[in-house]
């Protein structure tokens, strides 16, 4: 069964270490907690590696675990992020990692985006496929 779903995702906390720094360049590593609203309820908490280049834009990749419902199917599940920020938004591609439902998300499949423009919310969406 296919479903068209959207949520917002708040950020909750945010910690970021960097990893290496050469001249105007960095590889940061942060972890973040979200709270999802939406299509999505419940909690999300990212890792991500991040390289800031010169001018203020940064290439971003990392994996999103939430823990939450989407309707009456409650479980986790992990999205693989590939993405960037061009200095005014953070954009990604969003993929689920295959195998990694849980609960009632067991045998989610599926890819989306996210969009976030500067502050702390994050606009998603996502096209899933559920096992019958």
């Amino acid at each position: 069964m296919s479903e068209h779903v959207k949520t917002s995702m708040d950020v909750t906390s945010w910690d970021e270490k960097t990893i290496s720094k050469s001249g105007q360049t960095k590889i940061t590593r942060t972890s973040m907690g979200q709270s999802c609203t939406g299509d999505v309820e419940g909690t999300s908490a990212s890792e991500l590696v991040m390289y800031y280049q010169e001018g203020g834009t940064a290439t971003i990749v990392g994996f999103l675990t939430i823990d939450g419902s989407i309707g009456d199917r409650a479980g986790t599940v992990v999205l693989q992020s590939i993405g960037g920020f061009d200095g005014s938004e953070a954009t990604a591609d969003l993929t689920v990692v295959e195998g990694s439902g849980t609960g009632g998300l067991s045998g989610i499949t599926g890819t989306g985006s996210s969009v976030a423009p500067s502050g702390p919310t994050a606009f998603v969406e996502l096209d899933l496929e559920f096992p019958s």
